[in-house]
């Protein structure tokens, strides 16, 4: 057997790497025993039972728990992941950006370049303007609270059983705690629209007043 391994691999080296990469996937290569045929129809099975068990959600009209938990509160909890990590990232970069320019104006001062002291500042202030109108740090901050209560809500529904999970009380606490979620980090990007607005009405006030 050993033998017949080693032709196998100097014959077909594309064919070995090939099964190398599916086994560490945990895949199958090749083609399948009919033990094996007979374990994924009984997977396909079960995951057809468990999706019949589920309605869907037509965005109208009454609900069960598993449909809303399934098409309502783990969506948005993998949303909220994805969009915290880009927020995160790009306010981390204007903080090491910012960081940066700071210490770049210090050496500056130090070695008497002055004349370049002014660019330095004025581009560390630009980017503090732009965290503070979009709102950046309330935004990543309210995405981790509302990220924190559905991740929550989602490890307690799995541990209860399905008596449990039938309760009023269950129901009440989900669907709370998922739209105060949601509500949360809407509020979030609101509140940078609406300081936009503000600070727009008032320069507008201002420019009135310089004419008068």
């Amino acid at each position: 057997m050993a033998d017949e391994d080693e032709e196998n691999t100097t014959s077909d080296p594309a064919g070995t790497m090939r099964r190398l990469l599916m086994e560490e996937q945990g895949l199958q290569y090749g083609k399948l025993t009919n033990e094996q045929i007979e374990e994924e129809k009984k997977k396909k099975k079960k995951k057809a039972s468990i999706a019949k068990a589920v309605d869907d959600d037509y965005l109208c009209g009454a609900l069960s728990v598993e449909t809303y938990m399934m098409f309502r509160c783990r969506p948005l909890k993998d949303r909220l992941e994805r969009q915290v990590e880009k927020l995160s990232m790009r306010l981390q970069v204007l903080d090491v950006l910012g960081f940066i320019l700071n210490s770049t104006g210090a050496v500056f001062a130090a070695y008497k370049f002055s004349e370049w002291i002014a660019l330095t500042v004025m581009i560390v202030s630009v980017l503090s303007s732009i965290v503070e109108f979009t709102q950046l740090r309330n935004q990543v901050v309210s995405c981790n609270l509302a990220l924190r209560d559905l991740e929550k809500i989602i490890v307690k529904w799995d541990s209860l059983s399905l008596v449990r999970r039938r309760t009023p009380a269950i129901k009440q606490e989900i669907v709370d705690i998922t739209e105060s979620a949601f509500i949360m980090v809407v509020a979030a990007h609101t509140t940078a629209a609406a300081n936009t607005q503000v600070s727009l009405a008032a320069e507008l006030e201002e420019d009135g007043n310089d004419e008068e």
